[in-house]
C-alpha cells in the first residue's frame, strides 16, 4: 500500500455523510496506474453493477467517495512537501503531474447502493472535520442599493422547479424577463472560450454555479434576500477577448463583486490514504 501524508480539502457543509471508513468493502478491486498521458477521466460509480473510474488522480477519488460534485469547492489547502499522489495548489482543475489511477469493482447484489462506502474502505481514508481562517471570496454589493443590468428581482426560483421536476418531467421551464426559459440547461457555452450562467434563486444558488470558476470558496455576503435572475457570460481563458474574466463580468453585468478575504470555513482534513498495490 502507498500511504500519502495528511492534505485538507474544502467541502460544503453538508456534503460529507460519513468520517470514518465503514466496514463495507468490495470482494474484488483492480487498481491500476494510468500512464497514458491522457488529459480526460470517465468516472461511473452506479449504485449497481460495476464501479468504472478510469485516469483520475487521487483529489477525483476523495471526490467520488465523499459525492463532492465537481462544482462544489474541494481545494487541497495544505499539501505536504514532496507529496507523491497530491500536488501542491487550491484548484478544481487537475494539476500536471499528479499520478492517475484506473479502478475497476464490481459492486455485491447484497451491497448495492454503498458503493460510496466501500470506495472510502478501498483508500482506507481517515478525516475529520474542522473550522479553519482560509482565503474566501465575499460576495458583496459593489454600490450600495444598485444592482447590474444583468440582475433582477424574480419571483422564479430555480432550485424548487428542478426539484419538482425530478418526479413531473413534463414541467417546462419557467421564463425569465426576457421570455426564455430560465431553469433549463439553455446555450451554457455563448461562444468558444466563454461560458454562460443563467437561472435563477437565492444569491446563494449564484455563489454555487460560480465556485468551479475561480480558485477559492465563495461566501455570499450580498445581504441580497429573496429570489433573483442573472445571466453572466464570462471568459473561460485568460486569451478569451470575447468576454471578459468573471472578476470583471461579475462586478459589470451582475453589480456584485468578488472580494478577496480571510475567513472562518469548515473543512474536512484527510488524516491518511492509502492507494492500493497495483493489481
Amino acid at each position: 500500500m502507498m500511504r500519502v501524508a495528511v492534505a485538507t480539502v474544502v467541502f460544503a457543509t453538508g456534503i460529507l455523510h460519513a468520517q470514518e471508513p465503514p466496514p463495507v468493502a468490495f470482494e474484488v478491486a483492480s487498481v491500476k496506474r494510468n500512464t497514458s498521458g491522457d488529459s480526460r477521466t470517465l468516472v461511473q460509480v452506479p449504485s449497481a453493477g460495476t464501479v468504472n473510474i478510469t485516469n483520475a488522480n487521487v483529489r477525483t477519488l476523495i471526490r467520488e467517495a465523499y459525492e463532492i460534485d465537481a462544482t462544489v469547492e474541494l481545494y487541497v489547502l495544505v499539501p505536504p512537501p514532496a507529496n507523491p499522489v497530491m500536488s501542491a495548489g487550491r484548484t478544481n482543475a487537475d494539476i500536471t503531474g499528479d499520478p492517475r489511477f484506473d479502478v475497476q469493482a464490481p459492486i455485491p447484489d447484497d451491497r448495492a447502493g454503498q458503493q460510496r462506502a466501500m470506495l472510502r474502505a478501498l483508500f482506507k481514508l481517515r478525516v475529520h472535520r474542522e473550522q479553519r481562517d482560509i482565503p474566501v471570496y465575499a460576495l458583496i454589493v459593489a454600490r450600495s442599493g444598485q444592482l447590474g443590468p444583468q440582475l433582477r428581482s424574480s419571483t422564479v426560483d430555480c432550485t424548487a422547479f428542478l426539484a419538482d421536476r425530478t418526479s413531473n418531467r413534463s414541467l417546462r421551464p419557467p421564463l425569465g424577463a426576457d421570455g426564455r426559459p430560465v431553469c433549463g440547461v439553455g446555450d451554457p457555452f455563448t461562444t468558444p472560450g466563454s461560458m454562460s450562467l443563467r437561472s435563477a434563486g437565492e444569491i446563494k444558488s449564484l455563489a454555487r454555479m460560480m465556485q468551479a470558476f475561480v480558485d477559492r470558496p465563495i461566501q455570499d455576503n450580498s445581504g441580497l434576500k429573496g429570489s433573483f435572475e442573472w445571466n453572466l457570460t464570462f471568459g473561460t481563458s485568460p486569451n478569451a477577448t470575447n468576454a471578459p474574466m468573471i472578476f470583471t463580468a461579475v462586478q459589470e453585468q451582475l453589480g456584485l463583486k468578488l472580494e478577496a478575504r480571510t475567513a472562518p470555513y469548515e473543512v474536512l482534513v484527510i488524516d491518511s490514504v492509502e492507494m492500493p498495490s497495483e493489481n
